[in-house]
């Protein structure tokens, strides 16, 4: 980071795509990802007002976004809200977002589920991998 002492937002780019058509799954390295640089001073990290990710794709119609980015954009949520120490368990984040399920389903929210034919009993939930 530069020494500069703009506001700013750390984007995660590093583990190839946040979301991406071929991919279909949320890696884990993006939960346990760091938003703050090594090295910087704790005034430094005053600068940093919260993190972005990008969606990468052809086209995507707007009608299909949500179901694009849900659950995916929960992880992200959690990585600039949590601290790093609060966020060591991806398999307990796994089971938040599969109870959450029902409540978008509720509010209309639809939920991506990328892997076909996966179920509650999978390691990682059919809509995280």
């Amino acid at each position: 980071m530069q020494s500069t002492q703009t506001k700013c937002f750390i984007t995660l780019h590093s583990f190839r795509y946040f979301i991406d058509e071929h991919i279909h799954k949320i890696n884990p390295s993006i939960y346990r990802f760091n938003p703050i640089p090594k090295g910087i001073t704790k005034e430094q990290e005053k600068f940093i007002i919260g993190t972005q990710v990008c969606i990468w794709c052809e086209v995507l119609e707007p009608s299909d976004m949500l179901a694009w980015v849900f659950p995916r954009v929960l992880a992200a949520a959690e990585v600039g809200w949590l601290p790093l120490e609060k966020r060591q368990s991806y398999d307990n984040f796994c089971k938040r977002v599969y109870d959450l399920e029902a409540r978008f389903s509720f509010i209309n929210v639809p939920i991506g589920h990328p892997v076909v034919g996966g179920n509650r009993g999978d390691k990682h939930l059919r809509y995280l991998n």
